[in-house]
C-alpha cells in the first residue's frame, strides 16, 4: 500500500493497491470507485467566479453536463451527486453566501435550489444533529437546526418539481426528512425517486441509512433494501456494493451501542464482499477502541484509496499511528489536513492527541484548545481535554470550565458526570454524589470502560457518608 500512495494520480493510485485473494469485490465497481477518486469537481470559488462574472447560465450549464453525464449507463456512481456535495456539503459561511447569491441571480435554478437544500442540511448538522437524527439537548439550538431541515425540504421540493430527475435533490430530501423523524416521507421521496430512477446509486444509499438499526430500522430491512438493489445490478453494477453495505450498516449499529467486538466483525464481514470509504472509517474506529491498531491503520488506508480527498481518513490513521508510537508520523499526516484546511477542528484534536498519546500534555492541551477555537461544543475534544486534567495533569480547577460545557451541552454523557464528580468532590460533597448517582444512572453498560467505572463509582457511593441534610429551619410566630 505504501508504494501505491506514492503514485501522484488518484485513480492509478487506487488502481495499484494490492489485491487481498480473500476479498469479492466486483472489478466493474472497484473500477469505478477508482475513477471517481481522481475526478475533479468545480470549487466554491469557481462557482463564485462564475456568479461574479454574470456566467449564470454557463453555471446551470455545467451542472447540467453532470446530469447529463450521470446516466446510470455512462457513470453509475453519481457524478451529478458528487459535483453537489463537494462545494456545498459543508457549514462554511463562505459556501452559504455563494449559494445565497447564486439564488439572486437565478431563483428558478433547480440547481441553485439544490445548493441550497444541501448547504442547509449541513447547518443543521453543525449544530448538533448527526446521521441518526439524535435530537439536540438545548432547545433554542434544536429549534435553529429544525429551521435549517425545513428551509431545506423546501428548497429540495421546489429543485424536485423543476427537475424531476435531479437524483442530489431526492437525496437530501430523505436525509432532512429522516434528521426531523419524518421516516415516512424519507421512505416516500425515496420511492419517488426510485420510481423515476430504479437502477440510481445514491438513493439507494440514503434509503440504507435511514433503514439501520440505530435510525429506526432492522437487519432485515438492510438485508430486504440490498436485495431490491442487486434487482437492477445489470443496469448498474455499482449496486453490486449493497450486501456489503448491508453488513457494514449493522457494524455501524453495533459501534453505535458500543459492541465493538460484534461490530468489527461485522465490518470484516463487509470488508469481504465490496469496499465502502464511509464504513471503512467506522472499521477503523473500531479497531482503535480494540487496541487493534495496526487493522485500524489498514482500514483507514483503504478508506483513503478510495476517497483520497477525504481528511477523516488521514486523521483517523494518523490517530492510530499516534497510538502505535509512531508520533512524528502521526503530525506529518495531520500538518498535510490543516495545510489545505487550517480551521480542521478534527486535525487540530488529532495533534492534541498524538502529542498526548506521546506524554508531552502541555502542548496536547495547546493543540486541543485550538481545537476548541474552531468549534466550541466538540464532544471528544472536551471530553479528552477535561480528562488529561483530571486524570493526568491533577488539576481539577483547569478542567472545571471544560466539564461545565460538556455537561451543559451533553447533559446524557455519563462521564461528563463522572469528571464533574472530581472537578466538585471536595467542595460540594452534596453535589458530588448526585454527580455520581447521575453517572450509574447514564452509564452505558456496552461500554467496557464505563463498567468498570461504575464498579468503582458503586464502591464509593457504598462506602462514602450520607450528607447530612440541610435542617429546614422553624418559622417565627407572627405576634
Amino acid at each position: 500500500m505504501l508504494a501505491a500512495e506514492r503514485i501522484a494520480d488518484f485513480t492509478t493510485r487506487c488502481l495499484s493497491y494490492p489485491a487481498a485473494p480473500m476479498l469479492h469485490w466486483q472489478p466493474e465497481a472497484v473500477r469505478d470507485l477508482c475513477r471517481q477518486s481522481g475526478t475533479r469537481y468545480l470549487s466554491v470559488a469557481e462557482i463564485q467566479a462564475e456568479l461574479s462574472a454574470g456566467r449564470v447560465s454557463d453555471l446551470d450549464a455545467r451542472f447540467d453536463a453532470y446530469l447529463a453525464g450521470d446516466s446510470i449507463v455512462k457513470k453509475p456512481l453519481g457524478e451529478l451527486e458528487r459535483a453537489f456535495w463537494r462545494p456545498f456539503g459543508n457549514s462554511a459561511a463562505e459556501t452559504g453566501e455563494v449559494v445565497r447569491h447564486w439564488l439572486q441571480l437565478s431563483p428558478g435554478s433547480a440547481q441553485a435550489l439544490t445548493a441550497s437544500g444541501i448547504h442547509q442540511l449541513q447547518l443543521a448538522l453543525a449544530l448538533g444533529k448527526n446521521d441518526a437524527g439524535i435530537e439536540i439537548a438545548s432547545a433554542p439550538l434544536r429549534r435553529q437546526a429544525d429551521g435549517y431541515l425545513a428551509s431545506a425540504r423546501h428548497d429540495l421540493a421546489a429543485a424536485v418539481r423543476l427537475k424531476r430527475t435531479l437524483m442530489p435533490a431526492y437525496a437530501a430530501l430523505i436525509w432532512a426528512a429522516s434528521l426531523q423523524g419524518d421516516r415516512a416521507a424519507a421512505q416516500a421521496y425515496g420511492d419517488e425517486a426510485l420510481s423515476i430512477a430504479p437502477a440510481d446509486y445514491e438513493i439507494y444509499l440514503r434509503l440504507m441509512r435511514i433503514a439501520e438499526p440505530r435510525n429506526g430500522g432492522s437487519q432485515q430491512q438492510l438485508d430486504d433494501l440490498a436485495a431490491r438493489a442487486l434487482a437492477h445490478v445489470e443496469q448498474n453494477h455499482a449496486l453490486s456494493r449493497f450486501p456489503a453495505h448491508a453488513k457494514g450498516y449493522a457494524g455501524v449499529a453495533s459501534y453505535a451501542r458500543h459492541d465493538y467486538t460484534s461490530a468489527m466483525q461485522r465490518f470484516d464481514d463487509a470488508f469481504v464482499l465490496g469496499p465502502d470509504s464511509e464504513y471503512l472509517m467506522s472499521a477503523s474506529e473500531v479497531a482503535q477502541n480494540l487496541g487493534q491498531y495496526e487493522k485500524a491503520v489498514y482500514y483507514a488506508s483503504q478508506a483513503l484509496r478510495f476517497a483520497p480527498r477525504n481528511p477523516g481518513g488521514r486523521i483517523s490513521r494518523a490517530y492510530a499511528l499516534s497510538l502505535l508510537g509512531q508520533t512524528q508520523v502521526s503530525i506529518a499526516e495531520l500538518d498535510g489536513v490543516l495545510d489545505s484546511d487550517p480551521h480542521s477542528w478534527s486535525a487540530l484534536y488529532g495533534k492534541g492527541a498524538a502529542y498526548r498519546n506521546a506524554g508531552d500534555l502541555d502542548e496536547a492541551a495547546r493543540w486541543f484548545k485550538a481545537a476548541l477555537v474552531e468549534w466550541p461544543c466538540a464532544e471528544p475534544v472536551l471530553l479528552d481535554l477535561s480528562n488529561m486534567y483530571v486524570t493526568q495533569l491533577h488539576t481539577p480547577a483547569a478542567a472545571a470550565p471544560y466539564v461545565d460545557r460538556l455537561r451543559q451541552r451533553f447533559p446524557s454523557n455519563a462521564r461528563s458526570w463522572l469528571l464533574t464528580y472530581e472537578v466538585i468532590k471536595d467542595d460540594d460533597p452534596r453535589g458530588a454524589r448526585a454527580a455520581l448517582q447521575k453517572f450509574v444512572e447514564l452509564a452505558d453498560l456496552n461500554d467496557v470502560h464505563q463498567r468498570a467505572e461504575l464498579v468503582e463509582v458503586r464502591k464509593v457511593l457504598a462506602e462514602a457518608p450520607q450528607p447530612t441534610p440541610t435542617p429546614t429551619p422553624t418559622p417565627t410566630p407572627t405576634p
